[in-house]
């Protein structure tokens, strides 16, 4: 009995442990001036975030919010009162953000830019600035 105890307590503190590795996403601003992502850790978990790319004709894409982590290691957004599901993930070398079926698009780009599924290198943190909490 002590030794199923035992080993229950050990896989759900490995698992507790991958589970935290999973949804590690550093604090930082990537990208350029007019394509950046910024995120930044919050107390309970969750991810805020602000993402801002700028198209064809100035036309721009931009999303902002908190972001629920998951056991995946997949940060969620789901707009209120919206279609937009929007991912945040870490790869080995890189963020990776996707709109889930093109509904953040519709709901929050100008006709000639897209959200799509972006790649964002980690080794290429700008210092955070006060977009986190944007104005617009």
């Amino acid at each position: 009995m002590r030794f199923s105890w035992f080993l229950a307590s050990v896989l759900t503190l490995a698992g507790d442990a991958v589970s935290q590795t999973l949804n590690a996403i550093p604090d930082g601003r990537r990208g350029s001036p007019g394509n950046f992502l910024e995120t930044q850790m919050q107390s309970d978990g969750k991810l805020l975030f602000t993402f801002w790319t700028t198209g064809g004709g100035g036309h721009v894409c931009r999303l902002h919010g908190l972001a629920v982590p998951t056991e995946s290691g997949v940060f969620v957004f789901r707009e209120a009162g919206s279609k937009c599901v929007f991912h945040l993930f870490a790869e080995s070398d890189a963020l990776r953000t996707e709109d889930v079926g093109e509904q953040c698009r519709e709901e929050s780009c100008g006709p000639r830019n897209v959200f799509g599924s972006m790649r964002w290198p980690l080794n290429q943190t700008l210092p955070l600035t006060d977009e986190i909490r944007p104005t617009w």
